[in-house]
């Protein structure tokens, strides 16, 4: 049950654009015990759901330019192959300690960026 509430938690605050897809991370490797990459695995899967159900609306009011999604698209591709190929040879531990620095790399920049537009 803590998981579908967790999960709810996370799709509700990726929804809002806090970053839930971060939020689940961290639950699946500190209360989970998930290795980084599984929990990864299932963070891109939530995310992919997520995307497939908001694509018709943004389908139906026009906001998607085909081309610049399918070129998008395929680099994000090559950038996902390259970064799992790169993952695979780091040492697990050591994912963990990078995705965690990097998380709050992109928090505290989140942060300053949010202050500045209401100064």
């Amino acid at each position: 049950m803590t998981d579908v509430i967790v999960a709810f938690l996370a799709a509700a605050l990726s929804g809002t654009g806090v970053g839930g897809g971060g939020l689940l991370m961290i639950y699946l490797g500190l209360a989970k015990d998930v290795s980084q990459l599984t929990a990864q695995g299932i963070n891109l899967l939530f995310f992919e759901s997520a995307a497939a159900g908001a694509l018709p609306v943004h389908f139906k009011k026009r906001k998607i330019r085909c081309g610049v999604s399918v070129f998008l698209g395929l680099t994000g591709l090559l950038g996902a192959m390259i970064g799992a190929y790169i993952a695979k040879s780091v040492e697990p531990s050591l994912l963990r300690k990078i995705f965690g620095a990097f998380l709050i790399i992109t928090g505290v920049y989140a942060l300053i960026k949010k202050q500045r537009r209401h100064i």
